[in-house]
């Protein structure tokens, strides 16, 4: 059984930390939007421009992608160091037993 996320959703959820304009952040969010696909995950972009602390944290570090909270990858990302980290991330969460 999976978690449920903040949105309500029993899936894992895969976020984008991002900002217009970003080439970096757009090859991020298509090989996410396959990965999500591949592994059944809820996919969202965040705009950090529109947050002033999601600013503050990232600003220096897009695109950050980020699954149930946990940190994968950031800057330049290849779909195969995306599709490690998320085998990897997703492979650790079934293996803890959930209380």
């Amino acid at each position: 059984m999976g978690m449920t996320t903040a949105s309500g959703s029993s899936q894992p959820e895969l976020i984008i930390y991002g900002r217009e304009g970003c080439c970096l952040c757009d090859d991020a969010e298509i090989f996410a939007s396959r990965a999500s696909q591949s592994y059944q995950l809820s996919l969202r972009r965040v705009d950090i421009t529109e947050n002033s602390p999601l600013w503050d944290i990232y600003r220096f570090r897009v695109p950050v992608v980020i699954l149930d909270g946990e940190e994968l990858c950031e800057g330049r990302i290849t779909e195969q160091c995306l599709r490690e980290a998320l085998k990897q991330a997703l492979e650790h969460k079934t293996t803890i037993p959930h209380r």
